[in-house]
């Protein structure tokens, strides 16, 4: 009983060149260094602002006034999410 390999089925020696290919891709000692100060950075950033908003309530300020928001904007927001979706995909 012979087994036959069907046209689409790949190679070994086609097998080899995907391994490479991803062995290639490999994060080096300088890119993850890059994406951890990139990841410092947001995190610092992020912090101080909530620090910085946080900061500027006084005790006693009025809370939000829930009837005086625009709720026009959210459904904006929400037809505009799948196109800015579809957007940062194009870009990746």
């Amino acid at each position: 009983m012979s087994v036959e390999l069907s046209q689409t089925s790949p190679s070994f020696a086609d097998q080899e060149k995907t391994v490479e290919s991803l062995a290639s891709l490999e994060i080096t000692g300088s890119h993850r260094t890059k994406y951890l100060y990139g990841a410092i950075t947001f995190l610092l950033l992020t912090l101080a602002i909530f620090w910085f908003q946080f900061h500027r309530i006084q005790t006693g300020d009025q809370l939000i006034a829930w009837d005086e928001l625009q709720w026009g904007y959210l459904l904006l927001l929400l037809l505009c999410l799948p196109l800015d979706t579809v957007a940062c995909g194009i870009r990746i």
